[in-house]
């Protein structure tokens, strides 16, 4: 005697919104296709490379499926934190450079629009010249490094990928300590979406590269500057801010030893909208200026001291 129970009983879908996923209902015993569209929202919280990679490789019918979404290949990620959370992976992300990545975007990313290359040792100006010719739609770009662990970039490389990609509204540079002012010039000049910026750990900028932001288009949409160890950053730039970026919502000037309280409270007098500050660091913060923030300060949720 079958012991196992009333076999499952497949529910069949049009052919166009087949997917290659089936599960089994466990109160009706019955076999579901997932709907096409169902199973690609699913497949969003996937890394494309590997997973969806390998996963177009099972069969025509799942080939078929994910390259038929290019809303999936809108992001690529090839941190060295995303490889790291599963060690099976890590051998992949070391076969990884700029002949890889190539392939990547003339093939499958082609319409990429955030690309995270954290902590990839092999990233070069080579590999900067090649993000701006194959992707001038990118609005997210991050490049940082993990202290001293990867991208080793200049000036050159990315005053070229700015002049490119007009469309970045995101840009993290953190540790990338070679960059200057020239290349924060470039991407205020060219970048007049640009709404985030990460630049902490770079210490040859100076406050050129607040005033050049403060002047550009983008001045007016900025929300979120992170400046931690930033140590050449004055009080002329921070103030120069509270006056020239309106809508900022996120400040970090931890670390940033000649940047003094009265200039944070300039900000915070003069930028409605802020809600989180870092002041960690800064020697030059008094209770004093505290006080004079005044109403403003209640409508900041986090405030590091």
């Amino acid at each position: 005697p079958n012991h196992a129970g009333p076999r499952p009983r497949r529910v069949k879908l049009a052919k166009k919104e087949r997917s290659p996923f089936v599960y089994t209902n466990p109160v009706t015993h019955e076999m579901v296709i997932l709907p096409v569209g169902l199973a690609l929202k699913i497949l969003r919280y996937c890394v494309g490379v590997p997973t969806l990679l390998r996963l177009s490789m099972a069969s025509r019918s799942f080939r078929e499926m994910l390259f038929s979404s290019e809303r999936l290949w809108q992001k690529l990620e090839l941190s060295i934190v995303s490889f790291h959370n599963d060690p099976a992976y890590e051998p992949i992300f070391k076969l990884v450079d700029d002949r890889v990545l190539d392939n990547l975007l003339e093939d499958r990313y082609r319409h990429v629009l955030s690309l995270n290359l954290k902590g990839c040792v092999w990233v070069t100006d080579v590999t900067l010249h090649l993000i701006a010719g194959r992707c001038p739609g990118l609005t997210e770009l991050n490049l940082s490094r993990t202290v001293d662990i990867g991208p080793t970039i200049s000036d050159v490389g990315f005053i070229e990928l700015a002049s490119r990609c007009h469309k970045l509204t995101s840009v993290w540079l953190v540790w990338c300590s070679s960059l200057g002012d020239a290349s924060i010039a470039a991407l205020s000049q060219n970048c007049k979406q640009l709404k985030c910026l990460d630049v902490s750990g770079c210490h040859r900028l100076t406050d050129i590269s607040v005033n050049q932001l403060c002047d550009a288009e983008c001045s007016e949409e900025l929300e979120r500057l992170l400046l931690t160890s930033c140590d050449q950053i004055t009080d002329n730039a921070i103030e120069r801010l509270a006056i020239g970026a309106p809508s900022l919502v996120q400040l970090s000037v931890a670390g940033c030893s000649m940047v003094s309280g009265a200039a944070i409270a300039a900000v915070a007098i003069r930028c409605p909208r802020l809600i989180e500050v870092d002041v960690t660091s800064c020697p030059r913060m008094r209770d004093e200026h505290l006080v004079e923030m005044g109403d403003a300060l209640s409508t900041i949720k986090v405030f590091k001291l």
